[in-house]
């Protein structure tokens, strides 16, 4: 009998340890654009998604002030105004499109497009598919942040390649190139045609100045005609010079006056600003749909949490690739973006990848050799430690410059860069000191933890998953709020399948299970510190043995298959020596059995007599029988039925009569020979029938 609720109870119980860790993949974050202050209050495009207790990231995205001169200074950042400030608070309150949050440490403005994230906060938290974010659309996106008080396991990738700011789209040029016209300005209007569109960086686009190679602060400049590739874009290290276009002949068009790179940003625990990738500019394009447009930027990550299980897994943040082969200007290779770790504890490797992406590069046709783009610098990676811990390994490098990929023009050589360069390198930052301010309201936090099925009323609602929930005024930060972490366990399940053999019995919660079930369940209850229910299946096989036999004396046959036997004798129950085949042949008068293993289990036949040994002749009927035989002297006899006179006879193998007996109206009887070992022969006769039997005395 097998007994295991202690086992059951022990697993299911322990399973409730795991109640606050939080599977997390795709989108966790969720974005609303900024439209300006009410004093404490933030006004926003949308509330949806915010409530009171949320932990929020306020990030302005651009702003900054450039030059604005139409020379190689065009781009240069003259200020940064709020570009890049970022800081972490906590909702006091929520109206309709409002946020109410307490002093705030940094300023933003809602023209430097400035967002607010809600940053989910987690116990234990695992990365089970890729965790990502928004794509930065011009207002929103791009950035994924949250915490985890505990530990933070990636089981699989955090990725937010090419999320950051784009990169210049392509426009199709209708202006008459020639060979004469130098086309050198730092800026166009982009309607002109005399440039391609810039990628965007930490500063918004200018009116009428959209266009041409000067970069777009971080972004890359776009090509100016004719041809030529983009820059590629600037984080933590500046974007590479796009391509230029080699003409077939003196007078032929040709581009000296390609993208350039984007300008590098400055990373310093001093400023604590954070950059998505700037984007690379575009190719300049004449005939339509064929030059290609600028690489994005990398997104932003910024993590917190206690311990950062890595499992050889990858935080990506690298600038896109560029998207095709182009026929005309090649567009330059977006930036890689920024990735902040404030973490305590390392545990296995990591890697981070904050590269920037490589220039496109030109399949020409025809008679032309076009400017390949350049490439995207690397991005940042900035920890809290004073220096980066061995457990990452950081990747920082800027794209390579694009490349001509074919070509039938004599002065132009395939796998030539056009004098196109590669982005430079990014960074590794230390000291990272993540920006907080603290939200003033009186709070009061409590922790529930209820059972799967069951339900708690709080925040207005009966809640029956896990979460935090507040119960407060919608607003003001001067009134009391209740928080609510509640954690809701998951129902348990679980299964027992198990085979028994027959006679034998499973207990499973106080019931005893003796045949096969499929379908049976077990409930127990009150398991765990929060006495909770747990469901238990029961699939159950109880396998039989065939211990059936068939009887041909002196032979026994087993009838049961792919098994393994052994014959035994009764009732001593000894082993017969040898005897393991499915058949067994008697060798002398007597009781046998065999003991049969089948399907893992063991049983034993009834006991079956063979005394049909040394018969020569028998008119009395299968009745008769004589045993032990071979014997040590004592015979037993059983005639079968009681017979009025019987006469015996024993002789020698010579025929000489040894002994006699007479018997009356008797069975059975039992003889004693005296007589040394050897072969004998009984004679036994009684009216009309007569018997013929070898002894062997031993």
């Amino acid at each position: 009998m097998k007994y295991i609720i202690a086992t059951i109870i022990s697993l299911l119980a322990c399973g409730n340890q795991f109640a606050q860790t939080t599977n997390i993949s795709g989108v966790v974050n969720t974005y609303t654009s900024f439209e300006g202050f009410s004093g404490d209050t933030l006004e926003v495009e949308s509330s949806a998604g915010f409530s009171v207790g949320d932990k929020i990231l306020i990030i302005q995205m651009q702003g900054a002030t450039i030059n604005q001169n139409n020379n190689s200074s065009f781009g240069s950042v003259s200020d940064l105004n709020n570009a890049g400030n970022y800081e972490f608070t906590t909702i006091c309150g929520v109206t309709s499109n409002k946020l109410v949050v307490t002093g705030l440490d940094r300023s933003y403005t809602a023209s430097g497009n400035t967002q607010v994230i809600r940053v989910p906060q987690y116990v234990n938290a695992i990365v089970t598919a890729h965790l990502t974010a928004d794509p930065w659309n011009g207002t929103t996106g791009g950035v994924l942040a949250f915490e985890c008080s505990g530990t933070l396991t990636l089981n699989d990738d955090i990725d937010l390649n090419g999320l950051g700011f784009r990169g210049g789209a392509t426009t199709t040029s209708s202006y008459a190139c020639s060979w004469f016209a130098n086309v050198n300005g730092y800026y166009y209007n982009i309607s002109s045609g005399e440039g391609a569109k810039k990628g965007e960086g930490i500063a918004t686009y200018i009116n009428g100045k959209t266009g041409g190679r000067g970069a777009q602060s971080s972004g890359g400049g776009g090509s100016n005609d004719h041809n030529g590739g983009g820059g590629g874009g600037a984080n933590a290290g500046s974007g590479g010079i796009g391509g230029q276009r080699i003409a077939p002949s003196t007078f032929s068009c040709s581009c000296a006056n390609p993208g350039l790179g984007g300008i590098e940003l400055n990373y310093s625990n001093a400023i604590n600003r954070v950059f998505l990738g700037g984007g690379g500019g575009a190719g300049h394009e004449n005939n339509s749909n064929t030059a290609t447009d600028g690489g994005n930027g990398g997104g932003i990550a910024i993590i917190k949490t206690g311990t950062l299980v890595g499992n050889g897994n990858n935080i990506r943040a690298k600038g896109s690739e560029v998207s095709g082969n182009s026929a005309d200007g090649a567009g330059g290779g977006g930036a890689g973006g920024s990735v902040l770790l404030d973490v305590t504890t390392y545990s296995s490797s990591i890697t981070v990848d904050v590269s920037g992406s490589d220039g496109g590069d030109v399949a020409n046709v025809g008679n032309n050799c076009n400017g390949p783009g350049g490439g995207g610098s690397g991005g940042v990676v900035w920890v809290n430690q004073n220096s980066l811990p061995t457990n990452i390994t950081s990747i920082l490098d800027g794209g390579a410059s694009g490349t001509t990929i074919s070509t039938t023009q004599s002065n132009c050589d395939v796998g030539s860069t056009n004098s196109a360069t590669s982005g430079s390198t990014g960074e590794v930052a230390t000291g990272l000191s993540m920006s907080e301010s603290i939200c003033d309201i009186p709070l009061t936090t409590r922790f529930d933890t209820i059972c799967g099925g069951d339900s708690l009323f709080v925040g207005g609602s009966w809640r029956y998953q896990s979460g935090t929930f507040y119960d407060s005024l919608s607003q003001g930060c001067c009134d009391s709020t209740v928080k609510t972490v509640l954690w809701v366990l998951a129902e348990k399940f679980g299964a027992i399948i198990d085979t028994i053999c027959e006679g034998d019995s499973l207990v499973v919660n106080g019931t005893s299970y003796t045949s096969s079930v499929s379908d049976a369940t077990e409930v127990f209850t009150g398991l765990g510190p929060y006495g909770c229910d747990s469901i238990v299946s029961i699939q159950l096989i109880v396998n039989a043995v065939d211990v059936a036999v068939t009887t041909a004396p002196p032979t026994l046959t087993a009838n049961a298959t792919n098994a393994s036997y052994q014959w035994i004798r009764c009732p001593e129950l000894t082993i017969i020596t040898d005897s393991t085949s499915k058949s067994f042949r008697a060798s002398e008068n007597g009781s046998y059995a065999v003991v049969i293993s089948q399907n893992g289990c063991i049983d034993t036949s009834t006991c079956f007599t063979i005394n049909s040994l040394g018969i020569i002749e028998n008119s009395f009927g299968e009745t008769l029988s004589l045993f032990p035989n071979p014997t040590q002297g004592q015979l037993n006899i059983d005639f079968g039925k009681t017979y009025n006179e019987l006469n015996l006879q024993l002789s020698n193998v010579s025929g000489r009569l040894l002994n006699q007996w007479q018997i009356y109206n008797q069975q059975a009887t039992q003889l004693q020979i005296n007589q040394p070992a050897g072969m004998y022969l009984l004679r036994i006769e009684a009216n009309e029938h007569h018997a013929a039997i070898r002894i062997l005395i031993e």
